[in-house]
């Protein structure tokens, strides 16, 4: 399931960056026993990466995210709790953009 979210960080976010970047993934578990997964990159940011492809003329359409949405929602919908994804935009002091924060939120107990 993180898998299309690490590549999306990579190809889109870091790949476009000048200077160095980064990419951090945590996994924790939350008050109510949710295994908590945090993706954030430091890269360009969803807008300015879209931004980038279209001048590039780049019209290739990933299937990663649709394919990884419908397993979510398969899981779901055989799950008491579902997966939750977030997608934050992040922005620097000057509210410019300055990377990508993926949380996903999941029962352990269903996913072992």
């Amino acid at each position: 399931l993180i898998q299309p979210y690490l590549e999306n960080a990579v190809i889109h976010g870091i790949s476009a960056k000048s200077g160095k970047g980064s990419i951090s993934t945590r996994f924790s578990l939350n008050e109510n026993g949710l295994l908590l997964c945090e993706i954030e990159d430091n890269g360009v940011g969803r807008k300015e990466a879209m931004e980038l492809k279209a001048k590039a003329g780049i019209v290739h359409q990933s299937m990663a995210m649709s394919i990884t949405k419908e397993r979510l929602e398969l899981f779901n919908r055989k799950s008491k709790i579902p997966i939750s994804v977030s997608i934050i935009d992040l922005t620097d002091n000057n509210n410019d953009p300055c990377g990508t924060k993926i949380i996903l939120t999941m029962p352990l107990k269903e996913i072992i």
